[in-house]
């Protein structure tokens, strides 16, 4: 991967960048990229892997792809809100809206 390779800006990628099952049973094996929004590397690279792996190939198994934080990839930002679960006191974190456990 080049330095200069990145995703643009305002790009809204699927959740699902991809799955292959190979011609033999075994494990399922989960990617995630793009847990930080800054960091595109990971979603770079399983885009060029399911781009480049043939369907039934001799893998063993079945690979799914998987983008991150969604919202923070689209903007090029770390996070998506500046809320941290470590910000938030302990008592508040089951009540605290931005976390989802509402």
């Amino acid at each position: 991967m080049s330095m200069a390779e990145s995703i643009d800006t305002g790009t809204v990628l699927p959740r699902r960048l991809g799955s292959v099952c190979g011609k033999r049973p075994g494990a399922t094996l989960v990617c995630i990229g793009g847990l930080h929004g800054n960091e595109p590397a990971g979603v770079i690279a399983l885009q060029r892997f399911f781009a480049s792996v043939e369907v039934g190939s001799e893998l063993r198994g079945r690979v799914i792809g998987l983008a991150g934080n969604l919202r923070a990839l689209a903007a090029g930002q770390r996070r998506w809100r500046r809320v941290s679960l470590w910000a938030v006191p302990k008592r508040q974190r089951s009540m605290h809206p931005c976390l989802g456990f509402s």
